[in-house]
Formats: structure tokens, sequence, C-alpha cells
């Protein structure tokens, strides 16, 4: 049996849901696994349930406390987004309460460089020197980093153009496939002829 497979009562919906979330942008790898332990919790434990009810949730979720409480947010969220879905489908089902839902504490502090810095760096990306394992050293980078810090890309974002997706350069934007859940976006770009001088010089981006 591949275990990937949904294989309790509830297998189609979960598919049908993983489904809705991919055509709206989502990546069905974020709450898939979750998803596989609900459906063999189900299978076992409630093989002849075919309602989402609180005591298969609450079973399911509790049990998974009880173990450990790393990774609880993903699990919790991923059985209310099934409770929900199956909802608004008009299937009786438990929602599981937010409660559960514990939002991880983050201890990121921004950097915001200053006008100084900013142009001293800027400065040392212009200076840098062509060699010969990096002959465009003096040409791409200047812009990429302009283009990165000017309209707010991520690094990745900027690093992982393909030169396929910029046709928009004239129209002043940019397609950015690379953006967090797979969603693909237009960004306005401030330069577009630096960024078609830049573009010309690889053919293979």
């Amino acid at each position: 049996m591949n275990t990937n497979t949904f294989i309790s009562a509830f297998a189609n919906d979960i598919e049908a849901m993983l489904s809705y979330r991919e055509a709206l942008g989502f990546s069905r790898r974020t709450y898939e696994r979750a998803l596989l332990s609900i459906d063999r919790y189900a299978a076992d434990s409630y093989p002849d349930v075919l309602t989402l009810s609180r005591e298969l949730v609450t079973g399911w979720i509790n049990g998974h406390i009880e173990k450990s409480l790393y990774g609880i947010s993903n699990k919790a969220t991923a059985i209310r987004l099934l409770g929900k879905y199956l909802s608004a489908i008009g299937k009786e089902s438990y929602i599981l309460p937010d409660e559960y839902v514990v939002a991880p504490k983050s201890t990121f502090v921004p950097y915001v460089f200053t006008d100084d810095e900013l142009t001293r760096l800027f400065r040392a990306i212009d200076r840098l020197p062509k060699t010969p394992s990096n002959p465009l050293a003096s040409k791409i980078p200047p812009v990429l980093f302009r283009l990165i810090y000017t309209c707010g890309l991520r690094p990745n974002e900027g690093r992982e153009l393909r030169r396929f997706l910029t046709d928009g350069w004239t129209k002043n934007k940019t397609f950015i496939t690379s953006c967090p859940i797979f969603k693909r976006t237009w960004v306005m770009v401030n330069y577009p002829k630096q960024c078609i001088t830049s573009t010309s010089f690889r053919k293979d981006l």
C-alpha cells in the first residue's frame, strides 16, 4: 500500500480539500503529512464513522499532545482546515477550537541599513571585478542587488529569476514564481532599461 494514499472514510474529502488549496496557490505538502496521520487514525480507530466527530478530532490531537508539543500547531491547523472544509461543503463536522493553534514566538529582529551603509554596500557591489570564472560580475550583481532592494524581493526571488519571465521589463514589471506558499505575482520595476541590458548579457538565465 502506498503510504501517501488516504484510506479512511474521509479519503475523498481530504484529497478534494488538498486539490482545492492547490488551486488557490497553496502547497499540498504543508499539511499532507498531518492529514495522512488523521486519515490513518480514523481508519484504525473509527473505521465506521462517516462524520468528523468531536471524539475523533480530540482523540487524535490529544494523542499527539501527550507525546510531544513539537509541530502541534501544524497538526491542529490541518485538522481545523479539514473540519472547516467539510462544513463548507455541507457535511456535519466538528471544528477544532483555534486555541489549539499556537502561533510560534519569533525572536527575529529585522536589521535596517542606514543610508551610509547602503551607500557603501552598493559602492562595493559596483566595484566587483570580473574574473575568468565570473566575467559578468561587474554587470549583473549591481542590477540584481538593486532589483532585490528597490522591489522588496526576498534574496531567492531575485536570484531565481529566469530570463524568459522578464519580458515584462518593457512594462516596468516582472513575474515572480518562487514566492511563499508557491503563489505567483507581478512586481513593479523602477528601472527596466538596466534590467533589459543586464539580461541581454546572459542567454541562459
